[in-house]
């Protein structure tokens, strides 16, 4: 330990004599291990870490498996009741139901995320409040005050932390709410990370708790002690198929009693809590791994590089090492310690660099959506990941060097007839090994964020149908606010008069689904077909005016209007490529469709033909579309609406006036996403822009390390041969001749590089290929333009030194050394 202390004291000295070599070796390390750390925050975040609550491990989620195989997470309340009151293998048991609550706050309507819990749900999962206190039982019982829980996101977002907020009143359906508490800051319900409530309601004042259909209640237990979970699964099926059979009574038939025993329940694992972001991120976060750890390796080959040029210039102090009697051995652990150094060094600036990265990383990654929140604060698994990260860098990225600079011959250094061009590290065989390896790699990154970039500009580019500019859509969610179905069919005919009338709306409508964000689809029957012939098409219920609204051309027949009510005969207009699909050669007009599959009565008439439209843009085919009146719509199909307008001018210049005729109808009635459809595009092509937007960043990267490594070469390269090079200038060489000469040498290896990496991309593009759409995975152009762009940088990067070796004194050169 005394000679390790030594060695390092030494090391440190040595860096401080070479503070440029060493700023430019710990930033190089930085920004590779940064990299890396802030991936391994989400990876720990979304896959390694358990709920932060009381002894997680006996947490267990309760699932079902139904009659064909296939598992669900969600029960009837009764059935719950019946799970709670009658097992006797838990310590406590809770129910949830997240649901979108429109709620008002100091008079203020707004949209929140919300969860309906019952009364153990604070005590089973082990979790206190940082301000007031959470549910007990009591709290959820019919005729107990209604009570809330805010989340510590929500407080800070809407209250800014202000204590005042217990006992403020929240107003949902007009019920006041009283807070009574806000959770921790780490706490984000049953997930780790990821989609976190609002606000937390007991379950009691739930408004479907006594449906008995109703069955989107889950589950989580915790265990007894002692008690294994397969005991436990075994208790809850005893107790799950008795409520089947009796639920069933006097209808329960053999093949009935069959089915019922063919369920089981099946306890899962809940110390990771439920709906893990990493389901979404899974692709991303697989590709983002793959790619940081390239540049890690590039940032390595980088210092490794620096660390042989450097090693070439120490020769001769460490030949008088070796030659007063310190072993091979000694010399090499000495150069690892300073390597060490330098790495302990890029990774303290590292780990500070991630602290900032893992936020833009989830900003990115959540382009087009919500960012997922979660505890950013970093854990000792990420402390001793980076440590070993740059312990390891350390060691790789210095033992080659460490092992070339003492395999030497001592005579010839001591006695200083070394030639120079012997220990150029551009002549060197290991030298130019390295860089090579650095351009071919920095290529592959190139050109997969190339075909990326690609895929988005053809995307965007793609005619959807429809006229994009100068439209809105605003989410409007009246049974939220205690709609039933009159009330809100009368609210929606009040909207639209009154939107219709705004100065600069030329036309208004109504719409159930967006055109990119939503893909509903419904069984329809064709008339002219089998009984049982259904084939699924988009389906969409819409207002009077829409296809005007939308720019939706019309081909044939009539648009809807304020005519085709709950009572007038049920109609339809249909898209041309399901009209030639469904009746080829025929006039649509007046042929009969219907719904629910083999159960249709074919009571729907055809009224019109419109435009195909493109939903998913990335599929790139016809869709079979049929729209209907709102009016005309199942019973389920209600609730909400998409209120869309369009306007003469910017559509947001109108959006303020149109929330103030919603505010008329309605006071407690919000809009939400508020949006252009150029914004749900956006949100449809999340995944891909903010892969593309990663992988153009460390892309960059690569190539700004690949070209600081060229530089660093060529410049000592340069350094090394201004003797050799004021001998050729004094000969009579021409400065065009020298400047060719330096530079050409430095161009072979990056040909040689490109020539590597061109193959070595088809890795990385067989790790998006599923992510292009119109640009194959060898396309020519992104591949010329990724190559141009790398052997451009290589010539910049080269460039620099080899003018400044143009710029030698002859005479001064000569003198050098």
């Amino acid at each position: 330990m005394g000679i390790l202390l030594q060695d390092l004291r030494y090391g440190m000295r040595t860096l401080a004599k070479n503070r440029g070599f060493a700023a430019v070796a710990v930033l190089t390390l930085a920004l590779g291990i940064g990299a890396n750390t802030a991936i391994f925050s989400l990876v720990d975040a979304f896959l390694l870490r358990q709920l932060p609550v009381k002894d997680p491990q006996q947490l267990v989620l309760v699932n079902r498996v139904t009659p064909t195989g296939g598992v669900e997470d969600d029960f009837p309340y009764r059935t719950f009741e019946q799970f709670r009151d009658r097992s006797h293998s838990f310590s406590g048991m809770f129910a949830w139901d997240d649901s979108t609550m429109s709620v008002t706050v100091d008079g203020q309507p707004e949209f929140l995320a919300g969860d309906f819990v019952t009364g153990g749900y604070f005590d089973v999962m082990g979790v206190g409040t940082i301000l007031g206190r959470t549910f007990k039982a009591d709290d959820d019982k019919p005729g107990k005050t209604p009570v809330a829980v805010l989340s510590y996101n929500y407080w800070k977002r809407r209250f800014s932390e202000d204590p005042a907020v217990l006992g403020k009143s929240i107003y949902l359906a007009g019920i006041p709410f009283s807070v009574i508490g806000v959770t921790p800051p780490t706490f984000f319900g049953r997930n780790v990370a990821g989609r976190s409530a609002d606000v937390m309601l007991p379950m009691f004042v739930h408004p479907w708790l006594a449906l008995k259909d109703h069955d989107t209640f889950e589950v989580m237990a915790r265990l007894k002690s002692g008690v294994s979970p397969v005991q436990a699964q075994a208790d809850l099926n005893v107790i799950y198929q008795q409520a089947l059979m009796q639920a069933a009574g006097s209808g329960l038939s053999p093949l009935l009693e069959q089915q019922i025993r063919a369920q089981k329940i099946e306890l899962k694992s809940g110390s990771r809590g439920v709906g893990q972001p990493s389901d979404h991120f899974a692709v991303e976060i697989r590709i983002l791994m793959g790619v940081v750890g390239v540049a890690l390796l590039i940032a390595s080959i980088n210092v490794a590089n620096l660390l042989l040029a450097r090693a070439v210039a120490r020769q001769k102090e460490i030949a008088v090492r070796l030659a007063i009697g310190a072993s091979r051995g000694r010399v090499i652990r000495q150069l690892l310690s300073e390597n060490a150094l330098l790495a302990a060094l890029g990774g303290g600036v590292g780990f500070l660099l991630a602290k900032w990265g893992v936020s833009a990383l989830v900003t990115v990654l959540s382009l087009g959506g919500d960012a997922f929140p979660f505890d950013l604060k970093p854990d000792p698994r990420i402390l001793a990941f980076t440590a070993g990260v740059s312990l390891l860098t350390g060691v790789l990225c210095g033992l080659v060097p460490a092992l070339a600079a003492t395999q030497i011959d001592l005579n010839p250094i001591l006695k200083g007839t070394e030639g120079a061009a012997e220990s150029r590290p551009l002549r060197h065989s290991l030298g130019k090994s390295l860089v090579v390896s650095q351009v071919a790699l920095s290529l592959a990154l190139l050109i997969g964020a190339g075909l990326l970039i690609r895929t988005l500009r053809l995307v965007y580019t793609i005619d959807a149908g429809f006229e994009r500019d100068k439209v809105m859509f605003a989410w409007v969610f009246p049974a939220l606010n205690g709609y039933d179905h009159a009330r809100e069919m009368n609210l929606y005919r009040e909207l639209l008069e009154k939107v219709n009338r705004v100065p600069g709306v030329q036309s208004a409508t109504l719409s159930r689904y967006r055109q990119f964000v939503a893909r509903p689809e419904e069984d329809v029957w064709a008339q002219g077909s089998e009984a049982t012939e259904t084939r699924e098409v988009y389906y969409n219920p819409v207002g009077p005016r829409f296809f005007r609204t939308m720019g939706i051309g019309l081909l044939l027949g009539r648009d809807f209007s304020a005519a085709d009510t709950e009572t007038a005969p049920k109609v339809a207009v249909v898209s041309e490529s399901m009209a030639r699909s469904f009746f080829p050669n025929q006039n649509p007009l007046g042929k009969r469709l219907g719904f629910n599959g083999p159960a249709s009565r074919g009571d729907v008439q055809i009224v019109g033909v419109v435009k195909d439209t493109q939903h998913h843009l990335l599929e790139r085919r016809p869709l079979e579309a049929v729209y209907i009146p709102y009016t005309q719509a199942a019973l389920d199909d209600y609730g909400q609406m998409n209120l869309v307008f369009r306007t003469a001018a910017n559509p947001a210049s109108v959006t303020a006036a149109i929330r103030q005729q919603v505010q008329s109808v309605d006071k407690d009635l919000p809009l939400r996403n508020v949006e252009t459809p150029a914004a749900d595009l956006d949100e449809y092509l999340g995944d891909h822009r903010s892969l593309a937007t990663l992988l153009s960043f460390f892309g960059a990267l690569a190539l700004v390390l690949a070209s600081l490594g060229l530089y660093g070469t060529t410049s000592y390269a340069v350094g090394r041969r201004t003797r050799e090079l004021g001998i050729r200038m004094a000969l009579g060489a021409q400065r065009k001749e020298m400047l060719w000469m330096v530079l050409r040498e430095t161009l072979i290896l990056a040909a040689t590089g490109v020539a590597i990496g061109i193959p070595l991309a088809a890795v990385s593009r067989r790790l998006i290929s599923s992510m292009l759409f119109g640009v194959s995975t060898t396309d020519p152009v992104t591949i010329c333009v990724a190559v141009l762009v790398m052997l451009a940088t290589a010539s910049l990067a080269a460039y620099i030194p080899a003018h400044r070796a143009t710029k030698i004194d002859p005479l001064a050169a000569l003198r050098y050394e």
